[in-house]
């Protein structure tokens, strides 16, 4: 599993690169609101906020092919769906660092396509 699979990308668009840089500047600028929001849920225990930002940060990391993002965002929202919800805050614990690292990639990508 990969980071970020640019390949699954350009699948999506027919290596179209200026819908793909449309598509992931309007993904970080989406996600960066959405781990804020996960991360304030984490600190507050907020049950329905994990549950809503970690469903959200699946659906978006997934369609980018942000694989090891929407993995972990996955688990934490089916442990959330099963109200499982300390075993669902110990997971999402990682998935702001993987959503940085994903960010880091993507920002390299952007990048080179400029």
């Amino acid at each position: 599993m990969e980071i970020f699979n640019f390949e699954f990308l350009k699948e999506q668009f027919d290596d179209d690169m200026v819908c793909i840089r449309d598509i992931l500047d309007i993904f970080l600028e989406s996600s960066d609101s959405t781990v804020f929001s996960l991360s304030r849920a984490l600190t507050s225990k907020d049950e329905y906020g994990l549950a809503n930002y970690s469903h959200k940060l699946k659906g978006s990391s997934g369609m980018i092919g942000g694989e090891a993002l929407a993995a972990m965002c996955l688990d934490v929202d089916m442990l959330c769906k099963e109200k499982k919800f300390p075993e669902a805050f110990k997971k999402a614990v990682g998935i702001e660092n993987c959503y940085y690292e994903l960010k880091d990639v993507i920002q390299s990508v952007l990048d080179d396509l400029n």
